[in-house]
């Protein structure tokens, strides 16, 4: 080899070594990313978007949650579990989202990726993925969001008694398999893992049987007792207001800031609630006192429900021509007119320390027709004295399974 080919050669081999020593500079600077502050809040955002109608909007509502990462000063963790049409594979993926320090970029961190689909309604796979995510983030503050479709305790069509199978009632809907209200709380419960509060972006959860059953998993919910239309919370500015909770001694206050978020967008086509869960027992007793004083209206009512259902504020939602849903004080309020023998008294004060905040419009316009809202304390209930009116026998037998009876 001459001389000149060697010095040729010696730059090649050069050249090729500082190409190198770039390369991995570059990579260990990746590795190196630097992040936001982290988080005393983690939110763990469960999607079950595997349905004809949620698909569409799993996009969109993810493109606000990021914003809100972006724009807020402290972001919370999200932890996003997805399961829709449109994830890669149509497989469902645990992931953190997380904002660059100095940036408006956010970063997703997989937690874990599922190899095959998995039926997300199933509460074996919820306390799978709360475990996960609480495992991993165990920061002081705690939320979950439930994000689907929803119908409180209601049980769907597949009902057929507490069998120990699953496709029951109606919270969330993969593929037309729904999972139910008792066996999602004890899922729930068995993870190990106290809420500080629970988001439904689903319609019908704040209702006293939802809350009631959730008592002893969470201190909050956010809902809404009637309908929520299909676009969903205003996540980008709720998020931002859930970012300034960073204590407990910040909860209620980002709560309630997040509560009138959606108030804003939603003040003329909407109605929304924050619940306290540990005032729940007391008004379930007060309820009950109620009714051992009104005794006798009660079996009118039982015996007469046309003559009667009509009188108090109903939340919408029709099954073979029986209201699912009633306001809990306007049913206190039509018991006692009735009887001239009750007290509301009580139950009065049990609902304002069960009901921190509330909201509704005059009325709520959905696909089923014009919902009206005369009165409204922000929970609803079902009433069990109106089912006659329907052939739906399941009903007595799925009330039996919830803890709130009346």
């Amino acid at each position: 080899m001459s001389l000149a080919m060697n010095h040729i050669t010696k730059f090649r081999t050069l050249i090729v070594s500082i190409s190198i020593v770039l390369l991995c500079s570059a990579c260990h600077h990746h590795d190196k990313v630097k992040y936001s502050t982290s988080s005393e809040h983690t939110l763990l955002v469960y999607m079950i978007g595997d349905d004809r109608i949620l698909n569409s909007y799993v996009e969109p509502n993810l493109a606000q949650m990021r914003r809100a990462l972006q724009e807020s000063e402290t972001p919370l963790n999200l932890v996003i579990y997805r399961d829709n049409w449109t994830s890669k594979n149509n497989l469902p993926q645990l992931y953190q989202l997380k904002r660059r320090a100095n940036s408006n970029r956010t970063d997703t961190i997989f937690i874990k990726k599922w190899d095959k689909d998995v039926d997300s309604t199933d509460p074996a796979m919820m306390k799978e993925v709360v475990k996960l995510t609480f495992s991993k983030f165990d920061t002081p503050i705690k939320g979950i969001e439930i994000w689907s479709h929803g119908l409180s305790w209601i049980p769907s069509n597949e009902f057929q008694g507490d069998t120990g199978t699953r496709a029951i009632s109606y919270i969330g809907n993969d593929d037309n398999h729904k999972s139910d209200l008792w066996n999602v709380s004890k899922a729930l419960q068995q993870s190990g893992v106290h809420f500080d509060y629970m988001l439904f972006d689903a319609c019908h959860m704040a209702t006293a049987e939802v809350a009631y059953e959730f008592r002893n998993v969470t201190d909050y919910i956010l809902a809404s007792p009637i309908e929520i239309a299909a676009e969903g919370f205003p996540y980008r500015s709720m998020y931002q207001s859930l970012s300034t909770i960073q204590s407990k001694e910040q909860l209620e206050t980002g709560l309630t800031a997040a509560f009138l978020d959606y108030k804003n967008v939603y003040k003329d086509n909407g109605a929304f609630s924050l619940l306290r869960t540990d005032g729940f027992e007391a008004l379930l007793a007060a309820c009950h006192d109620l009714e051992a004083q009104c005794s006798s209206t009660l079996k009118d009512w039982q015996d007469n429900p046309s003559s009667h259902q009509s009188a108090i504020q109903q939340y919408g939602r029709v099954k073979e021509f029986l209201y699912l849903f009633y306001d809990v004080e306007d049913w206190s309020q039509q018991l006692c007119q009735e009887s001239n023998n009750g007290s509301q008294d009580a139950v009065l004060q049990a609902l304002r320390n069960c009901v921190v905040e509330t909201y509704h419009s005059p009325s709520f316009v959905a696909n089923g027709g014009t919902l009206y809202i005369y009165r409204s304390c922000g929970l609803a209930m079902s009433i069990p004295q109106f089912w006659s009116l329907s052939s739906q026998k399941k009903l007595d037998e799925a009330y039996s399974l919830i803890q709130w009876n009346l």
